[in-house]
């Protein structure tokens, strides 16, 4: 399921840049994205935290001009990602009771404050995520990026998007996601 999870976040990702990016609003990139981000829900509920990611991403991306927020389609959107996520656990609380487990599960990961674990590391994600294999020169041309996130041309406004969205879903999956593992 990661690559379906990728794909569909990917997707979401670029549509909503097609969406918002540009000088004028797209609805009908903006619902696909919608939609993208649903799959990308529906594949893993961890990746709820993806929409705040692209939400502060967005905010770089549209500075200084906030009009978006004023568009009827947007509010739509979050009205029909809002529903189906009510939906989904709803289905999923009333569907548990049906089923019997025993000890820890994947299911068991719940919201918390990573940070006050005893076994909390920050350090473990940035050297597992930006420099695993052959990761260390994608991490460098990112590093090298940095400068460019305060321009205003489209390259740059792609850049700090980009920058932003990972960094805020990196951020918030550290920090609010506890960890178990079963080895």
């Amino acid at each position: 399921y990661p690559s379906i999870q990728c794909f569909f976040a990917l997707l979401a990702f670029l549509l909503l840049f097609m969406a918002v990016g540009e000088k004028r609003f797209r609805p009908g990139a903006y619902y696909a994205a919608t939609f993208a981000f649903i799959g990308t829900y529906l594949s893993w509920e961890g990746a709820a935290f993806y929409l705040p990611a692209l939400t502060l991403g967005v905010i770089a991306l549209s500075r200084p001009s906030f009009s978006w927020l004023k568009n009827p389609h947007v509010w739509a959107g979050i009205g029909i990602i809002t529903t189906l996520v009510f939906f989904q656990l709803m289905f999923r609380f009333i569907n548990q009771v049906e089923w019997q487990g025993y000890g820890a599960g994947a299911q068991d990961v719940t919201l918390g404050l990573a940070w006050v674990d005893p076994f909390y590391q920050p350090a473990f994600y940035i050297s597992h995520f930006f420099l695993v294999g052959g990761h260390h020169l994608l991490f460098v041309a990112f590093l090298m990026g940095l400068s460019r996130w305060s321009g205003d041309s489209r390259a740059s406004r792609m850049l700090t998007y980009s920058g932003v969205t990972l960094l805020t879903s990196l951020a918030l999956m550290t920090l609010f996601l506890e960890l178990r593992t079963w080895r």
